[in-house]
């Protein structure tokens, strides 16, 4: 019981320093650029979407590595769990939605294309490097 509210709380605590408005934001207008180009648009729609948020996905993970990664390392610890605690809320966001919105739309762009085929082997071989990462550790449920 106890655990649960302090997940649920963590959750409202996180919600609360990324700002509410972004996070709507960055949940639900990627989202929605997916949902209406699988259901209404053109391939060339589901194809711009799919581009733009591979682009925002793997952009914002080479800025983070190559440039704020370098710039964090020159700054005081205080200053540095300052920017953490303004950036990470908004990441725990923004990068699982564009990493949802990119696969799904490749998937679907793939299916359309009729590339998606579960006997392919590039399909096989995706399954069976990502399949053990999907596997649960046993001590997962401890806290840390």
């Amino acid at each position: 019981m106890i655990n649960e509210q302090l997940k649920s709380n963590t959750f409202w605590v996180i919600l609360q320093l990324a700002n509410p408005i972004f996070v709507a934001v960055a949940i639900f207008l990627p989202l929605g650029a997916l949902v209406y180009a699988m259901r209404f648009g053109a391939l060339l729609s589901l194809n711009y979407v799919h581009v733009m948020a591979g682009a925002l996905w793997t952009g914002i993970d080479l800025f983070m590595g190559t440039v704020l990664g370098p710039v964090l390392g020159g700054m005081e610890p205080r200053d540095r769990a300052g920017v953490f605690k303004g950036l990470m809320p908004k990441m725990t966001f923004l990068m699982p939605t564009l990493a949802t919105v990119t696969i799904t739309s490749g998937i679907e762009l793939a299916n359309r294309f009729g590339m998606f085929d579960l006997t392919n082997p590039w399909i096989l071989a995706s399954g069976v490097v990502v399949a053990p990462a999907r596997r649960r550790r046993p001590d997962a449920d401890r806290p840390c």
